[in-house]
């Protein structure tokens, strides 16, 4: 795998801050007729103890030779709050690890959610200011774009979040309605266009759609579908 496919590739762990095992389900469908989880407006705060896996699909373009990707990725949110990433993708004949932490602040009256911390293949950043990644509420008007410098390399780190509309999703973990957005979420040269599918009263998405480019290396291009396997948050 390319250097700069990897260093790309650090996107694909990003949990919450870079808007997350089997088994471990919170409510998924046991069979029988479908349970839809409706759709909620108000966003469940960041706790200590909540866990999303994702399984990984999609395709690393190097140039005009496209290869597969697979993976599986474990979001942990612990005290802070905060969250660690762990897993790993597969592709182009390596694995690469996912590894990787980030820190947020919650507004106690809104309870919009911001980064405070972001982790990408550089290390550990620091932001000079906290830079909104989740609204505390959730509606068909919701838009905002937020931009903050590092503190530590002036690395650029901005989100983007604009509702489209509302949809049923069902992946493994079982069928919610939820709103799905738009996102540009940009960190130095790194650029990840997503679609996304919230479900607030779980705290995330439980499925995005990523087109991740890299201005210093425009011949890669990586394509990829996460979609939630498992949650222990109850929906």
């Amino acid at each position: 795998m390319h250097h700069r496919a990897r260093t790309v590739l650090i996107f694909v762990g990003a949990g919450l801050g870079l808007l997350t095992s089997a088994g471990c389900g919170g409510g998924g469908s046991n069979g029988g007729d479908t349970v839809i989880a409706p759709l909620s407006a108000t966003l469940l705060a960041p706790a200590a103890g909540q866990s999303y896996s994702y399984n990984i699909s999609g395709t690393l373009i190097q140039g005009v030779t496209p290869s597969p990707l697979t993976g599986v990725v474990t979001v942990t949110r612990n005290a802070g709050p905060a969250e660690s990433v762990l897993g790993s993708v597969t592709g182009g004949g390596q694995t690469l690890p996912l590894v990787g932490s980030n820190a947020f602040s919650v507004d106690g009256g809104t309870g919009d959610v911001s980064a405070t911390t972001f982790h990408n293949f550089a290390g550990q950043h620091t932001l000079t200011t906290p830079v909104l990644v989740l609204p505390g509420t959730f509606s068909d008007t919701t838009d905002f774009v937020h931009t903050a410098a590092a503190t530590d390399d002036g690395t650029v780190y901005s989100i983007s979040l604009h509702v489209i509309g509302r949809e049923v999703v069902t992946v493994p973990e079982g069928a919610f309605t939820c709103w799905k957005a738009t996102q540009q979420i940009v960190v130095g040269t790194t650029r990840d266009s997503r679609t996304a599918w919230y479900a607030p009263q779980i705290g995330t998405y439980v499925k995005s759609e990523d087109a991740i480019t890299d201005s210093t290396q425009p011949t890669v291009t990586i394509n990829l579908t996460r979609v939630l396997i498992a949650t222990n948050v109850p929906h």
